[in-house]
């Protein structure tokens, strides 16, 4: 009967995701590493966030003939896919180049043994990690359809370093890699239209910890005209937003509440605009009712 024990694992942490676990990659291995795990009895078994790769006790010594290969080092290398079409448009570092992709490995990383290791240098994943689509580093990982419809990002694995998944003596190590995401911040503008559009309205944000300024007037399609209102703060996307934006009217005698919880930021209304040579990364929110 095998016996199966943890060899290593990888998970992806992703702050927009209200529990913080990113659910939405499909790991695939290369055809190389299929290859190995057949040959050296692994099992790959998919978790919430990630993989976890564990190995067959009675087939160690197969393994360990990779591993001490020096002539063919050992990598296990995954093209990570995303079935969550706006994963790129709510997840920074992505901002629409198509000639780069994110590469994470775990050469060169300083962490001491023992810890969960980050596969990247900075708190969350960064452009320091992006690789150009023809790199050196991927050429035996992408193939030609990868290179029109690339993955999110790719993982390898490395044996021969410090965080390597065996010890001196080709003992197996038991290793926990992760990569850690942070959401797109965005400026949220609010288009007031109809009725909407009074001129003593205004933005508030019964948290206090948001402000809105007026951003004037601006015509849409159709000849209509609408109020704006921009915030000062960029705004991280979220799967499910704690926000409690209110449309307020200054009154006589004080000010009554028009709209208690305005619609928050919808994904597939994200743009950019450039304002004095910077861009901005835009969510637009359109309210348009009759009182």
């Amino acid at each position: 009967m095998s016996m199966f024990r943890h060899l290593f694992s990888v998970s992806v942490n992703h702050d927009f995701f209200s529990g913080g676990r990113c659910h939405c990659l499909n790991f695939v291995a290369t055809g190389e590493t299929q290859h190995v795990m057949e040959n050296a009895g692994l099992l790959l078994r998919k978790t919430t966030d990630g993989i976890g790769i564990a190995y067959d006790e009675s087939r160690l010594e197969a393994l360990q003939q990779f591993a001490a290969d020096s002539d063919d080092t050992l990598y296990f290398e995954f093209k990570v896919y995303s079935h969550s079409p706006e994963f790129r448009d709510y997840t920074y570092p992505f901002s629409g180049s198509g000639q780069e992709i994110l590469f994470f490995c775990n050469e060169n990383l300083n962490q001491s043994n023992g810890e969960r290791i980050k596969l990247h240098t900075n708190e969350y994943a960064s452009t320091q990690d992006f690789v150009p689509l023809d790199s050196i580093q991927l050429k035996d990982i992408l193939n030609g359809k990868d290179r029109f419809l690339p993955p999110v990002f790719v993982i390898k694995i490395a044996v021969n370093n410090k965080q390597s998944i065996f010890d001196t003596q080709l003992k197996p190590t038991a290793r926990d890699f992760y990569i850690h995401f942070k959401p797109r911040h965005t400026i949220w503008k609010f288009f007031l239209l109809g009725n909407m559009a009074k001129e003593n309205a205004y933005i508030y944000d019964a948290d206090d910890k948001i402000e809105f300024e007026s951003a004037g007037e601006a015509t849409l399609e159709g000849q209509r005209t609408a109020m704006v209102f921009k915030s000062k703060q960029n705004i991280p996307l979220n799967e499910k937003y704690n926000l409690h934006f209110q449309l307020k009217e200054k009154a006589q005698g004080g000010e009554r509440v028009l709209i208690d919880r305005l619609p928050v930021a919808c994904l597939n209304h994200v743009g950019k605009e450039v304002v004095a040579e910077d861009e901005m990364v835009i969510s637009e929110i359109y309210i348009n009712s009759s009182l």
